[in-house]
């Protein structure tokens, strides 16, 4: 069904295209791009926040083995993809650095989680403090790099929506 969506939205995007501010073609094309990696963002982060969730709710009895065992088999693996993924990426010419941008901080999330992982395998809590300075660093990167390609895009009525 995703597809179709993103067909649908295509063609929504093209009909508007004659209204377009210059530029406003590549931005549709790179919006369309990267929109499968939108929705695996998306996935990636309802998978972090679940597991936040069930540390939350569960404080003192939450599965230790299990949240191990979820960061290894689930989040690591979904971050590593993403970031391979958005690598394969072939932008229009006009947004090729913006999206090496995008697809550092991807690299430097999966890093940050691989170690939150390994961390809480090894029950470092020193690593464990370090790997989630990195990625709350890398958050609030990734939320600048929605800012600014949106401030861009927002000249032709177009968003990225980082978690569709």
């Amino acid at each position: 069904m995703l597809p179709a969506m993103w067909t649908t939205a295509s063609i929504l995007w093209f009909a508007g295209c004659a209204m377009l501010q210059p530029g406003g073609a590549d931005q549709l094309a790179y919006a369309e791009a990267i929109q499968p990696l939108l929705a695996e963002n998306t996935v990636l982060a309802d998978e972090v926040l679940g597991l936040a969730a069930e540390v939350y709710n569960d404080n003192a009895e939450a599965d230790v083995d299990a949240l191990t065992e979820a960061w290894r088999t689930d989040v690591v693996p979904l971050a590593e993809h993403l970031h391979a993924q958005a690598a394969l990426v072939k932008p229009p010419d006009a947004y090729i650095e913006r999206h090496k941008d995008l697809v550092t901080v991807w690299a430097s999330r999966a890093e940050a989680y691989r170690d939150l992982s390994e961390a809480l395998a090894l029950s470092d809590a020193e690593r464990w403090a370090q790997a989630r300075e990195l990625a709350n660093e890398v958050k609030l990167e990734e939320e600048e790099w929605f800012r600014t390609i949106n401030a861009d895009f927002g000249q032709n009525g177009l968003l990225i929506d980082q978690f569709p």
